[in-house]
C-alpha cells in the first residue's frame, strides 16, 4: 500500500502516468509487467539452454516403426555396443551438438540401441554391423535407407571445433528428404553432391534408387555417375574381409552376400569390372594367389582392367 499510495498520487498528472489512475489499472499494469518479464526470462533461458537429442523411450521395434509411419519420418538408430570413449564422443559431443540435435529431433524418430541387450541383438545380423558406434537410417518398414560413413572419425578436434558437424548435417538432410521428393527433385545438384561425397552401402535403399536412375544421372552428371559407382564398389570390395582378433583377415559374410546380390539384382555389373573387384579381393585374403593371377589375366583380356592394373597384380602375386 505504501508503494501504491505514492504511485496513485500521480493521478493528478494523467499525461505522466495515465495507467495508474486507479487500483484496478495499477494491478493490471503490474500483471502485464510481470508477465512480460517472465516471458523474456523464458525466452532467454531457451536461447541459452543447449538443445539435446531426444531418444524415444521404447525398445519395441514394431512400436517404433509405427511411430515413424505416423510421423512420416525415418528412424535414426544410434547403435552401440559398449560405453567406450568413442561411444561417449558420438553421443555426448556429436549428437549433443545443438544444431545436430535440433535437426535430428525435427526430422527423425531417434532411437538408442545397445546391441548387448537381448531386445537389440538382432540388429547386428540383420544389418551386418561389425563396428561401433553406428548410425543407421531406416524407413518405417525397417528397410535400410543408409548409414553414416566414417563414424569412427567423428568428434572434436584439438581446437574444440566439430569437423563432422557439416557433413553429418548434410547427410542427415539427404536422408530426411529421401521419401518426400520425387526422383527428378531428389537427384538435384545439392543432394547429388552429398551422395558423391560419402560411402553408400550397396544393400541400402539409397543405392538401389541411384542404380534405378542411372539414365537420369548419366544425362545430368555424365561420367560422375560411373565414378560414384566405381568408388562405392571398390570401397565395399575392400571391406569383404575384416581383421580378426589375432589380426588375421576373416571373411565378412554379410558384406560378401550383399555385394553379389547387388550385382545380380540390380543388373549393374559394369562389364564384369565390379565382380572382378570382389573376386580378386577374396582370392587375396584367402591366399589363393594363383587364382588372383588367373582372374587378373581374364579381366585384362576382356578389357575389364587396364594393362597397368594387371602388371601391378602380377608383380605382387607372381
Amino acid at each position: 500500500m505504501y508503494i501504491y499510495s505514492h504511485i496513485a498520487y500521480y493521478h493528478r498528472f494523467p499525461y505522466i502516468c495515465p495507467l495508474f489512475t486507479s487500483k484496478r489499472s495499477l494491478m493490471k499494469a503490474l500483471r502485464t509487467i510481470l508477465c512480460l518479464t517472465a516471458l523474456c526470462c523464458l525466452l532467454l533461458s531457451c536461447r541459452q539452454q543447449p538443445a539435446a537429442i531426444v531418444f524415444e523411450q521404447s525398445d519395441d521395434f514394431e512400436q517404433l516403426k509405427a511411430l515413424a509411419a505416423e510421423r512420416q519420418q525415418p528412424l535414426m538408430m544410434f547403435v552401440w555396443k559398449s560405453d567406450n570413449r568413442m561411444t561417449r564422443v558420438v553421443r555426448d559431443q556429436v549428437l549433443a551438438d545443438p544444431d545436430i540435435a535440433r535437426f535430428l529431433n525435427s526430422h527423425f524418430v531417434n532411437v538408442s540401441a545397445q546391441v548387448r541387450q537381448p531386445q537389440w541383438r538382432w540388429l547386428e545380423h540383420r544389418y551386418g554391423l561389425y563396428a561401433y558406434p553406428h548410425l543407421l537410417v531406416l524407413d518405417s518398414s525397417g528397410r535400410l535407407l543408409g548409414e553414416f560413413s566414417s563414424l569412427g572419425q567423428l568428434g572434436y578436434d584439438e581446437q574444440g571445433d566439430l569437423p563432422c558437424r557439416r557433413p553429418l548435417l548434410r547427410q542427415a538432410g539427404l536422408y530426411s528428404r529421401f521419401q518426400s521428393e520425387n526422383d527428378s527433385v531428389f537427384f538435384g545438384v545439392e543432394n547429388w553432391q552429398v551422395m558423391d561425397g560419402c560411402y553408400i552401402r550397396l544393400d541400402s535403399e539409397l543405392f538401389r534408387r541411384i542404380a534405378r536412375n542411372k539414365d537420369l544421372l548419366r544425362d545430368r552428371y555424365g561420367t560422375a555417375y560411373d565414378v560414384l559407382m566405381d568408388y562405392n564398389f571398390s570401397s565395399t570390395a575392400v571391406s569383404l574381409f575384416l581383421p580378426g582378433y589375432d589380426r588375421s583377415p576373416r571373411r565378412n559374410e554379410y558384406r560378401i552376400r550383399t555385394y553379389y546380390e547387388a550385382l545380380d539384382s540390380l543388373d549393374i555389373d559394369r562389364e564384369g569390372r565390379y565382380r572382378f573387384y570382389a573376386d580378386v579381393n577374396l582370392a587375396v585374403v584367402e591366399e589363393r594367389y594363383k587364382d588372383v593371377l588367373t582372374l587378373a589375366r581374364k579381366a585384362r583380356d576382356k578389357g575389364y582392367i587396364q594393362d597397368i592394373e594387371y602388371e601391378d597384380l602380377a608383380a605382387r602375386f607372381q
